[in-house]
C-alpha cells in the first residue's frame, strides 16, 4: 500500500502544480487524472472519482474505504500486487460482489501509468514555466518545502 499511497501524492502534487491553490485538491487531482493517468490506462474500468476515493481512504484511514464510497459515490478498489493475481482478483470480485461497488487494479500498471503520466506532464510544465508566473511560484514554494525537510 505505501507505494500506491506515493503515488497519488505525486498526483495531488502535480494536480497543485498544475491548478494552483484555489482549484480543490478534489477536483486537481480528478481533473489530472483525467488529463494525464488514465490516457496511459487501458482496460481498467475505475475512473478519478473512485481514485480519489481510494486516495482519501488509504491517506486518511489506511482503508480502501472513504465516504464517497460510502456514500455511493463511487466504486471501491481492490488492489493486486501481482500481475498474475489479477484474474484470481476479479474473479473473486465478481463471486462476492454482485452490485460491482469494488473493481480490481495492478498496483504496478498504476504505478506505470503515473510515472509515464508524470513524465509527460513534467515535459510540459518544462516548456511553460518561464512564461507562467503562477507556475514559477508553485514551483518556488515546493523547492522550499523539499530544502526544508
Amino acid at each position: 500500500y505505501p507505494s500506491v499511497m506515493l503515488q497519488y501524492i505525486l498526483v495531488d502534487t502535480c494536480g497543485w502544480l498544475k491548478f494552483g491553490e484555489t482549484t480543490p485538491t478534489s477536483l486537481a487531482f480528478k481533473q489530472w487524472v483525467k488529463n494525464y493517468v488514465l490516457l496511459n490506462l487501458y482496460g481498467f474500468s475505475f475512473n478519478g472519482d473512485d481514485l480519489w476515493s481510494h486516495r482519501c481512504g488509504l491517506l486518511h484511514m489506511f482503508s480502501s474505504d472513504s465516504r464517497d464510497f460510502a456514500s455511493g459515490k463511487a466504486r471501491g478498489i481492490a488492489l493486486s500486487f501481482e500481475s498474475k493475481g489479477l484474474p484470481g482478483l476479479i474473479k473473486l470480485l465478481e463471486e462476492k460482489d454482485s452490485e460491482r461497488r469494488t473493481v480490481a487494479m495492478d498496483a504496478e500498471k498504476f504505478t506505470n501509468a503515473v510515472v509515464a503520466a508524470s513524465t509527460t506532464f513534467l515535459l510540459e510544465l518544462s516548456s511553460s514555466i518561464a512564461i507562467d508566473k503562477d507556475i514559477q511560484e508553485r514551483m518556488k514554494k515546493l523547492e522550499q518545502f523539499i530544502l526544508l525537510h
